[in-house]
C-alpha cells in the first residue's frame, strides 16, 4: 500500500495527515492521532468509522484506547488541520498517477 505524508502546521505546532492509498486514514498532531479509518491488523479489511478515533500517543503507545470522550477539544485543531490539507490540495493539486516524468507544475 502507498503512504503519503503531506505536512500542515496549525498554532505553529506540525501535524502529520497520513493517506494509505488514496484515502486519509489519520491525522497526528502534537500527541495525538485521530484515525478515521481503523484497521486491527494488516490481515484485517480497513473499517470506516462513523466516530473517529482519538489515541493520546504519549499515554498509550498501543494504540488501544480511544479518549475522544475526555480530549474533545483536540477535535477542533485537527478540524483546522483537515481544512487547511483540503485547502491546500485545491491550490496545489496532487500529481495524478500515470504523469510522465519529469513533472512540470502547471505556472499561475
Amino acid at each position: 500500500m502507498q503512504s503519503l505524508t503531506h505536512h500542515v502546521a496549525v498554532r505553529d505546532q506540525p501535524s502529520y495527515p497520513a493517506y494509505v492509498a488514496n484515502r486519509l486514514s489519520a491525522v497526528k498532531w502534537r500527541n495525538w492521532r485521530a484515525h478515521f479509518i481503523w484497521q486491527e491488523s494488516m490481515y484485517d479489511p480497513p473499517l470506516k468509522l462513523p466516530l473517529l478515533k482519538l489515541i493520546n500517543l504519549l499515554t498509550d503507545l498501543q494504540e488501544e484506547r480511544d479518549v475522544l470522550a475526555k480530549h474533545s477539544w483536540v477535535l477542533e485543531p485537527m478540524v483546522k488541520i483537515i481544512g487547511a490539507l483540503e485547502a491546500s490540495f485545491q491550490k496545489y493539486p496532487p500529481i495524478k498517477v500515470g504523469t510522465p516524468a519529469p513533472y512540470t507544475p502547471p505556472q499561475d
